[in-house]
């Protein structure tokens, strides 16, 4: 007899995690962040919230273009050793922060492989960095980061150091994955786009994606939160979609795209979300813009304590979906539930 797991553990309806991008992020940004999120410390936002909620963080920082940001091998070790411990990472976006001139190389990545698995820190999710410079993206175009032979080639090492599960720069706009949703509403709620050209491209969906795209709508890929891939060296890994909008991706922008409403949404349809966010300030926030975003979560922990909506991190959250399909667990790292107070190039950030 085979015994899968729930979709949703009991009693939830509905899952949610936060896939959190470290660009810009400092250690004290993380902990401002994270002691609210959370533990249950007091905050200058009201008692912290408890959330089992995680980040990812860079290896290195070699864009002198970039804010001061967090990285494990560029001064930040012990910190962000902390921040792990914690359970407040879970995930390596992108190996690190590069320019044009100071590339990752393959010999860089060996290194930062090696130092995290010496202090023990195992992070079973990798997500794309934004930028062409970041030539060690995974399933990107021009990057070359799963490409035997490129200078870049890191698949195999990220392979051996534990990564299962890959985001390839991807987002939905779908509320609640795993769940059925017909090529109608993907393109009903499409954003940015009238009614009438919404109307066009869910009509020609049929006729193949060159004809959605020349309307500038990417094509319905379906509403799976996995799937199996084949990086471009041969090697099979789980990918996964994020919802969220590009440029709607900061903590002060966190209510535009998970409003009560929303979340309403996803309660009632069943779903589990993977939320794309970073973490870093961004140019327009404000004292208010920043307290908006943050007590945005107020609302989530509310629905988490009731029971109706899980939140889990997301390498928890990925990991339980791939078991429902027969995947061997990953080793998810501290899960940090509880965790006490402790120690880009592109229009668009990823």
């Amino acid at each position: 007899m085979e015994v899968r797991a729930r979709r949703i553990p009991a009693p939830y309806r509905a899952a949610l995690a936060l896939s959190i991008d470290c660009d810009g992020c400092t250690i004290d940004r993380l902990r401002e962040v994270f002691e609210y999120w959370a533990t249950d410390v007091k905050t200058r936002w009201g008692p912290g919230l408890g959330l089992p909620v995680a980040a990812s963080m860079f290896a290195y920082s070699r864009n002198s273009g970039a804010p001061p940001q967090a990285a494990y091998l560029d001064g930040d070790r012990s910190g962000l050793m902390q921040a792990y411990r914690n359970g407040w990472i879970d995930s390596l976006h992108g190996l690190g922060d590069f320019a044009a001139d100071r590339p990752c190389t393959r010999e860089m990545a060996r290194r930062a492989f090696d130092a995290l698995a010496e202090d023990g820190i195992r992070l079973p999710v990798w997500t794309n960095h934004g930028g062409p410079e970041n030539v060690q993206n995974l399933l990107k175009a021009g990057a070359g980061g799963d490409r035997p032979g490129s200078p870049s080639y890191l698949a195999d090492l990220a392979d051996a150091f534990g990564i299962r599960f890959v985001w390839p720069s991807r987002l939905t706009h779908v509320v609640g994955q795993d769940r059925h949703a017909a090529r109608g509403e993907y393109y009903a709620t499409y954003p940015g786009r009238s009614a009438a050209a919404r109307w066009a491209a869910r009509a020609t969906n049929g006729l193949g994606s060159a004809f959605v795209r020349k309307l500038g709508f990417e094509p319905y890929p379906g509403n799976a939160l996995l799937r199996r891939e084949a990086l471009g060296d041969g090697r099979n890994v789980w990918t996964f979609v994020r919802y969220g909008r590009w440029r709607h991706d900061t903590v002060s922008r966190l209510p535009s795209i998970l409003s009560s409403a929303t979340l309403d949404r996803l309660v009632a349809s069943g779903g589990v979300m993977v939320v794309y966010l970073h973490i870093g300030p961004s140019g327009d926030e404000t004292p208010e813009t920043l307290a908006a975003g943050m007590r945005t979560l107020d609302d989530v922990a509310r629905r988490h304590r009731e029971g109706s909506l899980w939140v889990a991190r997301t390498a928890d959250l990925l990991a339980h979906a791939a078991g429902r399909e027969g995947a061997a667990p990953a080793d998810t790292g501290p899960s940090g539930t509880k965790a006490q107070s402790g120690g880009t190039g592109q229009s668009r950030r990823e």
